[in-house]
């Protein structure tokens, strides 16, 4: 009896011993999950057996402290033994009819933070033999989530040292890809190669070779992208990868690359860190070649594109040095840059160019562009080149240069961008001889069909400021000396002066510190003249502003008129000016008028009150005189008929044809349909009429100005382009249907 109680006793503690295991074993299961961050481990027909274990279904969900989160979902997983080998564990086998990983990335992490070393240390722990039948990947992308569909086969030799086989076949939408890659030790080096289809097409090779010696590990390899035909697939797999503002272009295209390095590494003790890239030191050399009839990206069209670059590079402290060959180029037959800027037969030379990346990264070199064809809607269409040269860091771009077109238009650029985002931009026109023609009138749709300038010489520069988050500053000046010209119906000769031109934000000033003009002529010759004044506007109302003047005066008739210094507010709706003038000429104005038999010798002087409303202009109360004692004579026979057939007339005709007079004013008004009414008063006397007795006489004078310059304007005082002009709007006045 005591022996089957003491073994009642042993078969209790045993029992609680065991108890006691699987409860620690439990605790110690869920505590390897908690550790490993495996919130859930869920799985359903386990079978074990002497090769392994099967399990029809397995889901497996691991949280990250920083939200990240991994879930693995397979099917009819088998899974062999673990086996030991010098030491060390690991898996011969795994297979899987399906398998779906769904990666989630935490804040602050991203797709591109994988340490490349520690990637490298977990392939130790994949199985040698992995197979996956129906592959289902959910991974980040910058659409969001982005899914792939496929197969894995994984073969490895379970150390470094030994060979490894990977195909791995993906597929989205119609689209697949296909990577084969073999990766070996022969000879203490080490050579990878890799082969990808696309479509079942060849994509691209990579055959590449890192051995060490003396310490120093020496990387070379080649890159091709085999010749597509169409690279629309290519870019449907890598645009889900990039952020809407980096996609690329989703375009039919031919594209080929090919790139080839020799490297050396910096010493270091992880095989794949980035660091012994980027102290180390060697060549490379790579050629692309791009052609697409037709590209369309945002606003950016292009026809019959067609992109070369070769280029060499050198690395050394931690510099990346690449340069464009003399065959590099950028070709395109029509291109779209933005809305209504058009170009054909694009050329651009990009030898020379020198890209720089490290701590600095930077471009430089020469850059040559030009176009058989520009079209936008405020220039001409016609060639245009550009040569200069461009530097660009990340703290400044700058482009300088000289832009000149077909019509002989040639201007130097220089333009800025700094790291604030402050764009500033200069030009200066170099000087234009218009006597050998006028490029402005052959570059700007604006330029005024009815100015011609045939005479002179012009300089210009400008300066243009574009502040972040502030207006934009726009300063112009031309410089312009003896040009000479029509404009209209007028002749232009002997201009010269500076107009500066200064905007701030919306708000507009023109000035003008001088200008002078040797003569006008519409029939009737004004000058020399002289004008400096200063107009200030807002763009939104451009003849709203204010105008002020401190000289506006002309030689007339040889006298003088002027305008006292002053100004108008040109928003109101009525505008007076006091036009006044002295010495004009009694016989310069009877040398111009065309009338026969009139003559006279005579200063006058006067005011002329200016007022110019929605009718039109008009002339008020004006007042004109003589300064001194004069003379007129009016001799005609049209004169002396009316005498002889109105007796009443006859003492006037006498007294007029040779009238000595010691009085002369005048009445003067002018009406907005173009009539000018003259109120004569004369005192004086005729010496051979009634013994010179005083004669009184008022003479009411009406004339159409307009009327009177169309008809000055048909003689030989004028041009013969004026007078065409002039004839042209006659035959227009009397059939208006002809009118354009």
């Amino acid at each position: 009896m005591p022996s089957r109680h003491k073994g009642r006793r042993l078969l209790g503690r045993m029992l609680l011993a065991l108890l006691l295991l699987v409860a620690l074993l439990w605790l110690a299961w869920r505590w390897l999950l908690a550790a490993q961050g495996i919130s859930q481990l869920d799985w359903q027909g386990l079978q074990l057996s002497g090769a392994g274990l099967q399990v029809d279904s397995l889901l497996l969900v691991r949280d990250g402290g920083d939200g990240s989160r991994v879930q693995v979902s397979a099917s009819a997983l088998q899974l062999a033994w673990p086996q030991r080998l010098q030491q060390r564990l690991y898996l011969p086998e795994l297979r899987s009819q399906a398998l779906q990983l769904s990666w989630q990335v935490g804040q602050g992490e991203s797709a591109a933070d994988a340490d490349p070393q520690a990637l490298l240390d977990s392939l130790a722990w994949l199985p040698r033999q992995l197979a996956v039948d129906q592959l289902s990947l959910e991974l980040p992308c910058a659409t969001g989530r982005c899914a792939l569909l496929g197969s894995l086969q994984l073969q490895h030799g379970g150390a470094l040292q030994q060979p490894a086989e990977l195909r791995l076949q993906l597929q989205t939408g119609a689209r697949s890809l296909e990577v084969q890659a073999h990766l070996e030790q022969r000879e203490g080096q080490w050579q990878l190669r890799a082969d990808a289809q696309l479509d079942r097409q060849p994509l691209l090779t990579l055959r590449s070779a890192l051995r060490e010696e003396a310490a120093v590990s020496h990387w070379q390899g080649e890159l091709e992208l085999v010749q597509l035909a169409d690279s629309r697939g290519l870019f449907v797999w890598l645009q889900q990868w990039q952020t809407p503002s980096q996609h690329l272009l989703d375009t039919e295209a031919s594209l080929r690359l090919q790139v080839s390095w020799q490297l050396a590494l910096a010493p270091g003790a992880n095989l794949l860190d980035v660091q012994r890239l980027r102290g180390g030191s060697g060549t490379f050399n790579a050629a692309l070649q791009l052609q697409s009839p037709l590209l369309e990206y945002q606003n950016l069209r292009a026809e019959g594109l067609a992109l070369t670059l070769k280029l060499d590079g050198k690395l050394a402290e931690q510099q990346l040095q690449l340069s464009l060959l003399p065959s590099s180029s950028l070709q395109a037959k029509r291109l779209q840059l933005a809305e209504g800027l058009r170009v054909q037969q694009l050329q651009a030379k990009l030898a020379g160019l020198s890209l720089q990346l490290g701590e600095s990264p930077s471009l430089q070199g020469p850059l040559q562009l030009s176009v058989s064809k520009l079209e936008q809607a405020e220039l001409l269409a016609q060639a245009w080149q550009f040569s200069g040269q461009l530097q660009a860091s990340a703290q400044q771009q700058r482009l300088q240069g000289v832009l000149n077109n077909a019509a002989g238009l040639s201007l130097s650029v220089d333009g800025t961008r700094d790291a604030q985002g402050l764009l500033q931009l200069s030009g200066k026109l170099a000087e234009l001889f218009f006597r050998a023609g006028n490029p402005l009138s052959q570059t700007f749709r604006a330029w005024p069909a009815l100015l011609q300038i045939g005479n002179g010489r012009l300089l210009g520069q400008a300066s243009l400021q574009l502040p972040v988050g502030a207006p934009l500053l726009l300063d112009l000046a031309l410089q312009f000396q003896g040009l000479a010209g029509i404009y209209d119906r007028s002749e232009l000769s002997g201009l010269a002066g500076e107009l500066r031109v200064q905007l701030r934000g919306d708000q507009l000033a023109l000035e003008l510190p001088q200008l002078s003009l040797q003569q006008l002529n519409a029939g009737v010759s004004v000058g020399p003249l002289q004008l400096q004044g200063r107009y200030v506007t807002r763009l939104g109302q451009l003849l709203r502003g204010q105008l002020s003047w401190q000289t506006a005066q002309a030689a007339l008739l040889q006298g003088q008129v002027w305008l006292p210094a002053g100004q108008l507010d040109l928003a109101q709706p009525n505008h007076r000016l006091q036009v006044q003038f002295k010495d004009v000429q009694l016989e310069e104005i009877f040398r111009v008028y065309p009338a026969e038999g009139l003559a006279g010798r005579g200063s006058l002087r006067g005011e002329l009150p200016l007022l110019l409303d929605a009718a039109g202009l008009r002339i008020e109360q004006g007042q004109m005189a003589a300064q001194a004692p004069g003379y007129l004579q009016f001799r005609s026979e049209k004169i002396r008929a009316l005498g002889r057939s109105n007796p009443g007339m006859q003492l006037v005709v006498d007294a007029l044809d040779d009238f000595h007079f010691d009085l002369l004013d005048s009445a003067v008004s002018y009406a907005a349909d173009g009539k000018l009414q003259l109120a004569l008063r004369l005192q004086g006397r005729n010496p051979d009429v009634e013994k010179g007795r005083p004669i009184n006489l008022n003479v009411n004078l009406e004339e159409d100005i307009p009327a009177l310059l169309t008809s000055l304007q048909l003689t030989d005082r004028v041009s013969e382009t004026i007078r065409q002009r002039v004839q042209q709007r006659l035959r227009q006045r009397n059939d208006p249907q002809k009118e354009n």
